[in-house]
């Protein structure tokens, strides 16, 4: 992630803060900030750094326009990952990856998709969806409570 520009102070300390919790077997956080202030810079950075400590780590959307965004963003800082989401080739999973929750829930539901991908850290990104109350309780159901992180990013 050398091209990315240089972090804001308070996102570097947002975003260590979230990285030490994830050290601390944090389960849960939520990170709240006012629109136009980096929060998908910070997911990026959260998810570059899970990636750099072998944790495998999903960002959960809910609409095309997030998961647009947010391929967007992490191929212009060079974050390796793949996309799980209807009208996106699917390439296999990486250690991160942006889902699309309702792509995720119809394709568990329909059998077209045998599980969620394996996480440790799972982001939601808009946390006021119920496909995505019910991709994050499936997380939970598979054990990720010790190492996961939900991030509900309020805009």
């Amino acid at each position: 992630m050398s091209d990315a520009p240089p972090l804001w102070p308070w996102q570097e300390r947002t975003i260590n803060e979230v990285v030490n919790a994830i050290d601390g077997s944090a389960h849960a956080l939520c990170i709240a900030s006012p629109t136009g202030t980096g929060k998908l810079r910070m997911i990026v950075e959260v998810a570059a750094r899970c990636d750099q400590a072998d944790l495998p780590v999903v960002l959960l959307v809910n609409r095309r326009l997030l998961t647009r965004q947010s391929t967007d963003c992490f191929e212009r800082f060079g974050l390796d990952h793949s996309v799980l989401a209807s009208g996106y080739e699917r390439l296999g999973w990486k250690n991160v990856m942006i889902a699309s929750v309702q792509s995720l829930e119809s394709w568990i539901n329909r059998g077209t998709l045998p599980q969620l991908p394996s996480a440790k850290v799972v982001i939601g990104d808009e946390c006021h969806n119920k496909a995505l109350d019910w991709c994050m309780s499936e997380y939970r159901k598979m054990g990720a409570t010790q190492e996961m992180v939900d991030m509900a990013i309020d805009r």
